[in-house]
């Protein structure tokens, strides 16, 4: 019985693998972009501002879009390759992890 249920969690997990990995990307960015950014301003505190505003949009275009590629297809690469238990727990974990961290950021 449990063994069904937990193929059956896993076959709709795996139906919404990308859409899942892209909630999962867009969530953590927009969790550690704030953290993110308020380091770079922290060290760029002292550069002209020409230069801040050329570092905020090469922070933008390409730090923020390769983290996104990266953590996107890094994940579903990876939800692909799990057996059904261990991508109904990971994708739990992660979400739970994610929800746990946007709490204690107060964001929720």
């Amino acid at each position: 019985m449990s063994n069904h249920i937990v193929v059956a969690v896993a076959d709709c997990i795996r139906q919404y693998i990308p859409e899942i990995s892209f909630g999962i990307t867009a969530v953590t960015l927009m969790l550690a972009g704030p953290i993110i950014n308020r380091t770079v301003k922290q060290l760029s505190r002292s550069l002209h501002w020409l230069l801040r505003y050329a570092i905020f949009i090469m922070l933008c275009t390409v730090v923020y879009g390769f983290l996104s590629q990266a953590i996107y297809r890094s994940l579903r690469i990876w939800f692909v390759n799990l057996d059904n238990m261990m991508l109904d727990l990971w994708v739990c974990v992660i979400y739970l992890g994610l929800a746990w961290f946007a709490k204690r950021q107060h964001e929720i």
